[in-house]
């Protein structure tokens, strides 16, 4: 039973520290594109990624100052699309 409770502690241990990467990914980020825009004179930002992320990215980009230029975001079903793809998957939010 003991053998059961330290896997547990492990098992924790080991998803914190996944936690805390993720965190520490997004965080920088927001900062890389708050900076990429920055420098591109940008306006407006619409955002490509998996809805799952979004949850975790929106505040960061918020934190970074860019709540206001977000124009919008779109499911981005995947990592291997091409650039065509990507565009038509943004095409609803860029119309608007």
């Amino acid at each position: 039973m003991h053998a059961d409770g330290s896997r547990g502690g492990w098992s924790h241990h080991i998803d914190g520290n996944v936690n805390e990467r993720a965190k520490a990914y997004t965080k920088k980020l927001a900062f890389d594109l708050h900076q990429f825009v920055q420098d591109a004179h940008c306006q407006y930002l619409v955002v490509g990624c998996r809805e799952d992320v979004w949850g975790e990215l929106e505040p960061q980009l918020a934190r970074a100052g860019l709540a206001a230029m977000i124009a919008g975001h779109f499911h981005l079903s995947s990592f291997d699309l091409a650039p065509h793809g990507v565009l038509q998957a943004a095409k609803p939010v860029l119309a608007e």
